[in-house]
């Protein structure tokens, strides 16, 4: 906490914005509290129309000519009108004319005046809602940009106190705080605060180093305000009573419009108010103190693990958890060092993992996790800023994703997302058949085991092959590398793509060395033009050449069939038929049916 060095706020005056529940209601058609159409919401700003025509005064009676201070010009005031003047009458005569005395007069201006001041009053309502709707559709923007460390919170109850120590100084402060968060209606043009949680949180920077007479009771107190519900007026009431009692003996409540001057004696108003500030250190220095607290009154436990980093006594850790089989559970590549990273997470009470970006952190992460859920254990991942977060549970596979609950910034979406995961944990738990599902983890156990086996099969022949690569070979008294004896084979003229290449990685040599050197031989006496041979189709003598039985038998029915076809030919020229297949059918036809009518 002594490293925290930003200045302690203690005056709301002091943070980025401020508004005053008065400030929000002075705009047009603005709500705030009990007011709002939204059930839970705050204030609600609309976005207001103003016409060109409700930009124009209204027009000066005629009556009143010679008798105002100026002219109107806008809604900014109104002339004032002339009690006395001098007015020449018709005869030259010069006299001083009262502005009362004519009641005509009085009655026109009268009732111009309510006029302009219910216009002024309604174009100033409608431009003070118009300004506050751009400011807050401009904090949108900023949220969306600089979320992680701004935050738009309701104060309540104000305290004013200037503390006898100057080293603190004036508090002025809301004591109670509820974060808020905005939501934007494009359609109807509403943009509305509501509660993150519907519960109030006790602003613990203003009293940063401020003593408590009575510090027990105080703590009590303070331990009992999640009891206290946002709309809850008369419980709000009593604690800020009993609070300012506790904190001085003068100590007082005051129900007053209009805060007092500050004194030396803390005086506690019940108002309302919404501060925008800036989260910075003072969030951690808030729970910082929460956590110094607890250890001090013993409510809070240290584990082993933050023991041995702040130099307190820890007893020696047992890994009573770790799996006896050693598995890894990794779904992404995975490097020997993730591995070494496990190994010393189950040694030690801390690991430290450093790296530039791209270097592979977040996958690392994404691995350990998912090892750790495998294993039943519950990982806690936080980071600086949210985007890291979001791109490390995509990373996390599909299948188990749902295992991680988010909890991104503090907005109502956050929590949400908290809901429906723990909600869909809940569910997928209670569909589980433990039984059935035990019998498929030592499946899927079995499963794996027996894959990293095969595994290191191959990574075990795939380093013998890598072996067997950088032996030399032998040829015509000179030794080559397999790559040297390649380049060789592929700088050669002779056209070799007739051989096969598909060639298993286990095959072995079909050759003998006697094979070897007869079809070496071989293709010496073997010249180009027999290649082409390679390309034709031959017979094989078993399926496809017939015996000489049944060549003789062939050729008999051949001379048989020539003989009847000479025959054929003889009768067609004697009849004068005619010589055409088609011909020939045709005429066929018609003596078939010839034969059918003679009979």
């Amino acid at each position: 906490m002594n490293m925290l060095t930003g200045k302690i706020k203690r005056d709301f005056r002091e943070y980025d914005r401020v508004w005053t529940v008065g400030e929000l209601r002075s705009g047009f058609d603005c709500l705030v509290g009990d007011d709002c159409s939204a059930a839970g919401s705050e204030f609600e700003i609309r976005r207001p129309r103003i016409t060109e025509a409700e930009r124009i005064p209204p027009v000066r009676p005629v009556a009143l000519q010679g008798w105002l201070t100026g002219e109107v010009s806008g809604r900014g005031s109104f002339p004032e009108r002339i009690e006395r003047k001098a007015v020449q009458e018709e005869d030259g005569v010069t006299r001083y004319a009262e502005f009362d005395e004519n009641e005509e007069r009085v009655r026109v201006y009268g009732c111009w005046r309510r006029e302009w001041e219910a216009w002024s009053q309604n174009l100033r309502s409608k431009e003070t809602a118009l300004a506050l709707y751009e400011e807050f559709f401009n904090l949108l923007t900023r949220f969306e940009n600089e979320g992680e460390n701004l935050e738009l919170v309701l104060g309540e109850g104000l305290l004013l106190w200037n503390h006898p120590d100057p080293s603190i100084g004036l508090i002025r402060t809301p004591v109670l705080s509820s974060k808020l968060e905005l939501t934007f209606d494009a359609v109807n043009g509403v943009i509305a605060a509501k509660p993150v949680e519907d519960l109030f949180v006790f602003e613990q920077e203003p009293f940063m180093g401020v003593t408590f007479p009575h510090s027990r009771q105080a703590e009590e107190l303070i331990a009992s305000i999640p009891e206290v519900g946002l709309g809850e007026s008369e419980e709000i009431r009593r604690f800020l009573k009993e609070f300012v009692h506790l904190i001085d003996a003068n100590g007082r409540y005051s129900e007053e419009k209009e805060p007092g001057r500050t004194t030396s004696v803390p005086v506690a108003y019940p108002r309302k108010m919404f501060l925008l500030r800036s989260k910075q250190s003072r969030v951690i220095r808030d729970d910082l103190s929460q956590i110094v607290g607890g250890i001090r009154s013993g409510s809070i436990d240290l584990s082993p693990a933050v023991l041995s980093l702040i130099g307190g006594e820890v007893t020696e850790q047992t890994v009573s958890d770790k799996l006896t089989d050693d598995i890894l559970y990794f779904p992404l590549p995975s490097n020997e060092q993730q591995k070494d990273i496990v190994e010393r997470i189950g040694t030690h009470f801390g690991v430290t993992v450093q790296g530039p970006p791209g270097t592979g952190k977040t996958h690392t992460i994404a691995n350990l996790v998912s090892h750790f859920l495998a294993e039943g254990k519950k990982v806690l991942i936080t980071s600086q800023k949210e985007s890291p977060l979001k791109v490390l549970k995509n990373k996390i596979p599909e299948e188990i994703r749902d295992l991680c609950v988010p909890v991104l910034g503090g907005g109502r979406e956050s929590l949400q997302d908290i809901e429906a995961s723990t909600r869909l944990i809940s569910e997928k738990l209670g569909e589980l058949d433990p039984q059935k599902l035990h019998r498929s983890v030592e499946q899927d156990r079995d499963d794996l085991l027996e894959s990293r086996e095969r595994e290191e099969e191959l990574v075990q022949k795939l380093n013998e092959y890598a072996k067997e690569e950088g032996t030399p070979i032998e040829w015509r008294n000179e030794r080559l590398t397999k790559p040297e004896a390649a380049k060789r084979l592929a700088e050669q003229t002779v056209d070799a793509g007739w051989i096969p290449d598909r060639i298993d990685l286990d095959e072995g040599f079909p050759l003998g060395e006697v094979e070897f050197r007869q079809l070496w031989q071989l293709k010496n006496e073997i010249g180009p033009e027999w290649f082409r041979l390679a390309e034709q189709w031959l017979p094989d003598p078993e399926k496809d050449l017939i015996s000489q039985q049944r060549l003789k038998w062939l050729a008999n029915d051949r001379a048989v069939l020539e003989k009847e076809l000479e025959e054929a030919r003889r009768l067609i020229s004697w009849n004068d038929w005619p010589a055409d297949a088609q011909s020939l059918r045709t005429l066929e036809d018609t003596v078939r049916q010839a034969v059918e009518h003679l009979r």
